[in-house]
């Protein structure tokens, strides 16, 4: 929190700092290329989201078949990220690609509350996430990580 004074006025202000997922933007017109950095995108915005807190929304981002094939009812898909604080991809790349299938090598760091007087802890992961084309946007239909 903040306070400031200025001609006899005080304003008190509080920050707040928001961690941020930094923007895959498209190195060509290639199509192929287009759909690689759309998917990735949406990767990065699945974990921005679960940073924010917004778990109803990454919800969203995943497939049906992946909601339904590995039992990811809301609620117990929900509860592995109960002490998220972060959740930051760190690295992506493209190790195979259909014009409906992009399959993403990852890298990432996520920061879990302990629940210990706010004291967290600190890991990187490392796995894939197989992307799938729904309309004209991406969802997440399969994703596996091993902590490294």
């Amino acid at each position: 929190m903040t306070t400031l004074t200025s001609n006899g006025v005080t304003t008190t202000a509080t920050e707040t700092v928001t961690k941020t997922q930094p923007v895959v933007k498209p190195k060509s017109s290639d199509p192929k290329t287009l759909a690689a950095d759309s998917a990735m995108n949406t990767f990065r915005t699945y974990h921005q989201m679960i940073t924010d807190g917004d778990i109803s929304k990454a919800y969203d981002l995943l497939s049906e078949n992946y909601k339904r094939e590995g039992g990811n009812s809301f609620y117990d898909w929900s509860m592995g990220y109960i002490k998220t604080k972060e959740s930051i991809v760190d690295s992506m790349r493209v190790i195979s690609q259909t014009d409906d299938t992009i399959v993403i090598q990852y890298t990432l760091h996520a920061e879990d509350y302990t629940g210990n007087k706010g004291d967290t802890v600190a890991s990187k992961f490392a796995g894939e996430v197989t992307m799938r084309k729904q309309g004209s946007g991406w969802l997440i239909d399969d994703m596996s990580a091993r902590k490294i």
